[in-house]
């Protein structure tokens, strides 16, 4: 029992079957460390604050296959320590000639005019006014005993490196229960792929560096009522895992959450999950898919909400077979409602999944506030094309009822049949659609 109070420097990898973590109000396992007398320096003719930062904590190779990681406009987003300024994350530059307000440099080697290890901070941030704190160790929880409740706790500014989390699951059947998971720099949660069978239930996930909660390789599990938002603050490449969400997983349950402003998709299966359901979930104002399915099999995605988000589409089911996608309420922004992609053969070495036995039945979709739409539909983007898709049986589109808020889009709102250009929709009108499609309805509102 961990009464109220902040603990530094605590890093619990040694871990007993059973063991249990539970915060009393107000208490809060803080990752990072106080960085205090701050003196300033002028190098070329420049002011800047600085004090020592210690040596480094060890960043290992950026995991992505091209070998890059981070937005370009952000490339420091590899490193795992971050530094908070009165509990607002800076952000973190690659030269000390970047250094403005609200960035700091950490000089890894002696050049320019920066002393090796040296933390630099803009000469108008007054760090010694201010509560100045530097991650300093990698994760809270990570270890393969099974059976551990964590519950309660702000769990915070840790330096967990990217595809990692500060709460790291690799035992089965943990409980990660009313904490507060915030502010650090890979993932809140990540449950590695011996984590089965773990619960993750109405926790606050926010303001992490890659992403809020996920999981790679478990099966069974529960995500359910927790609330993942401002997601991939570290702005690493959405097409790496950046965003809310992701999960690689098996025979996993994704319910009852809300999820929103993260910069990536909100709710994402990728790279060979299978069964898992997405149910009961608000999803909207992110800065990709609202919920997205890719490159896995037999996804069920049912009763959600989902508006307003940026990427792709508000629901995207692609590269992947066996769909059930039913009794969702949608609102295309002008991005799409809810798309289907076939896309076998456009990345060689992977298993790419060809649309079948996939179903879109029961939902809301409202149309009409974007320049391109595409509320519903196939899309083949196969290499070579896969006509046979469009004329597979299994393959359904029945009682969908859309809402379109203003006459042309009528004219152009399905995807259906092959297109001439590659890699997009066929668009159709709404006859062309409903001959398609006899169970369709249309609503002008």
């Amino acid at each position: 029992m961990l009464q109220s109070g902040t603990y530094r420097g605590n890093s619990v990898t040694s871990l007993k079957d059973g063991d249990s973590f539970i915060g009393r109000a107000g208490a809060d396992m803080n990752g990072a460390t106080l960085l205090r007398n701050w003196t300033t320096v002028s190098i070329r003719g420049v002011q800047y604050w600085t004090r020592a930062g210690g040596a480094p904590l060890y960043t290992p190779p950026c995991p992505s296959l091209s070998g890059v990681c981070c937005e370009p406009n952000n490339p420091g987003c590899i490193y795992v320590q971050d530094l908070y300024v009165d509990n607002v994350e800076y952000k973190h530059v690659t030269s000390l000639a970047k250094v403005q307000s609200g960035n700091w440099y950490y000089a890894f080697t002696s050049g320019g005019g920066a002393v090796r290890n040296n933390i630099y901070m803009f000469r108008g941030d007054h760090p010694n006014s201010h509560t100045v704190e530097l991650g300093a160790h990698n994760y809270a929880f990570k270890d393969t005993a099974s059976d551990i409740t964590i519950k309660n706790l702000r769990i915070e500014k840790y330096a967990a490196p990217l595809e990692s989390g500060a709460v790291a699951p690799a035992g089965a059947s943990w409980l990660i229960q009313n904490n507060e998971i915030c502010l650090n720099h890979g993932w809140g949660v990540k449950v590695l792929k011996t984590g089965n069978n773990v619960q993750v239930l109405s926790n606050n996930l926010h303001d992490n560096g890659e992403g809020g909660m996920g999981a790679g390789g478990i099966t069974g599990g529960l995500f359910d009522s927790n609330s993942v938002v401002h997601n991939n603050a570290d702005r690493v490449l959405i097409s790496m895992e950046g965003g809310g969400t992701k999960f690689s997983s098996h025979h996993i349950t994704i319910s009852n959450n809300i999820v929103h402003d993260n910069y990536g998709a909100g709710l994402f299966t990728d790279a060979g999950g299978t069964y898992n359901t997405y149910d009961h979930n608000t999803s909207y104002s992110n800065i990709g898919d609202g919920i997205r399915y890719e490159i896995s099999r037999y996804g069920t995605i049912t009763n959600n909400v989902v508006y307003g988000n940026s990427l792709n589409a508000e629901i995207t089911y692609t590269g992947s077979d066996h769909g059930r996608i039913r009794g969702n309420i949608v609102t295309d922004n002008g991005v799409g409602g809810i798309e289907v992609w076939n896309i076998v053969g456009t990345r060689p070495g992977r298993t790419i999944y060809r649309v079948t036995d996939t179903q879109v039945t029961g939902n809301t979709i409202i149309v009409g506030n974007g320049t391109y739409e595409k509320a519903s539909g196939l899309i083949d983007a196969a290499k070579p094309r896969q006509p046979g898709v469009f004329t597979d049986p299994t393959n359904i589109w029945a009682n969908n009822r859309y809402g379109v808020l203003t006459m042309p889009w009528i004219n152009h709102s399905w995807a259906w049949g092959e297109s001439l250009t590659d890699n997009s929709a066929n668009v159709v009108n709404w006859l062309t659609w409903r001959q398609a499609h006899p169970l369709e309805a249309l609503q002008l509102k």
